[in-house]
Order: C-alpha cells, then structure tokens, then sequence
C-alpha cells in the first residue's frame, strides 16, 4: 500500500485549488468533518461536476480570520 504524501502549508498556498483530503491533512481533521464544514458554509468551496475543491487564497483567507478572531459561521 502506498503511503499518501502530505501537503505542506507552503505547498497549499502556491496551489489555486485544493483537494478535501489536503484540506483535511492541513487542518488535522478527517474528510467528513470538512465535507461537513463545507455545506454548513464554514469553508468555501467549489464544484466541478462531482469534485469539489477549496480555492487556496480562500482558505487561508478563512483561517487569517480566525486568527485575528473573526467568528466562522
């Protein structure tokens, strides 16, 4: 079995889109509870047909936010 390769906060900001499972991996949660986020609103996202990605710029817009006590919906 071949072991997934993490993404690096660095990485994900050069990147425009990002995967659920490298969203997860950077927030340390699992995929449900992203997916969860995403339709409650929490985390903006974008969908292409059956995939859905997590605009880079977006998410760490998000997490800045938080950082400087902004509250997520």
């Amino acid at each position: 079995m071949q072991k997934r390769k993490t993404i690096t906060p660095d990485q994900a900001r050069q990147r425009e889109l990002l995967r659920i499972i490298e969203v997860a991996d950077l927030l340390g949660e699992s995929r449900a509870n992203i997916y969860l986020r995403i339709k409650v609103g929490q985390i903006p996202a974008v969908r292409f047909g059956k995939t859905t990605r997590v605009r880079a710029v977006a998410l760490f817009e998000m997490l800045d936010g938080l950082a400087a006590g902004t509250k997520v919906a």
